[in-house]
């Protein structure tokens, strides 16, 4: 069974998808839809979890299989790709890496090469948990899956004026993430508190996130880490 989140995120798109056929924005529409039956190769599933040793959470079945393209940038998730990530990936603290995903994959694909550091999507072995994102074998901070999905899309929603359009579809929603409805992404002023992580060195903030994360800058570019992994300069 999929985990809640990973349910929010599924109703999301669908709203997005029914908005935008709506309203005849055809990019939005084409990007929340899925391009393929909705069915995965079982032989190619059966060889990637006899690589792994571990078994693919639902969570991380459902993308593959729905192959809808915005979930597919936002997790850097397809068959093809994980058949060539698992030959090369070895377990690392009870986790093994299944995919690598840039910090912020939309702007990635429309600016290769800008989309910030890459970051590694985790499976547990053996199975366990849900999936999480991390920074390469960075445990102290990871993000759960669906809780990345999500952060991925909120600037896109926040963004993209074709997507604005379609805010009082969303409205109706229920559960609707509250960025969703936002009206733009807000212009926040730069922080001038300076922290240091043990890993990362002394960096930004930049933003704070629902109370517990924080958006720092680096050296080496943005990361989103939970507060208490930091401290005051």
């Amino acid at each position: 069974m999929p985990s809640e989140g990973m349910r929010r995120v599924l109703r999301l798109v669908d709203v997005v998808r029914e908005a935008a056929n709506a309203r005849g924005e055809t990019a939005v529409a084409a990007d929340a839809a899925p391009t393929g039956p909705g069915t995965l190769d079982v032989g190619a599933l059966a060889t990637i979890e006899a690589e792994l040793g571990t078994e693919l959470h639902d969570d991380v079945l459902i993308v593959l299989a729905a192959r809808i393209p915005m979930l597919t940038t936002a997790t850097a998730l397809a068959i093809d790709r994980v058949l060539d990530r698992v030959g090369e990936a070895h377990p690392q603290d009870g986790w093994v890496s299944i995919a690598w995903v840039s910090e912020r994959p939309f702007e990635a694909r429309r600016y290769p090469g800008h989309g910030g550091g890459l970051y590694d999507l985790y499976v547990p072995v053996p199975a366990r948990a849900e999936s999480v994102v991390a920074p390469d074998g960075c445990f102290d901070a990871p993000v759960a899956f669906p809780v990345w999905v999500e952060d991925q899309l909120r600037p896109e929603l926040g963004g993209r004026s074709d997507w604005l359009d379609l805010r009082e579809r969303l409205a109706a929603m229920v559960d609707v993430p509250a960025f969703a409805l936002a009206g733009g992404v807000p212009e926040v002023p730069r922080s001038t508190r300076r922290v240091v992580h043990d890993k990362f060195g002394i960096g930004t903030v930049v933003r704070a996130l629902d109370g517990s994360k924080l958006v720092i800058a680096f050296a080496d570019g943005e990361r989103t880490l939970l507060a208490r992994f930091v401290r005051d300069v």
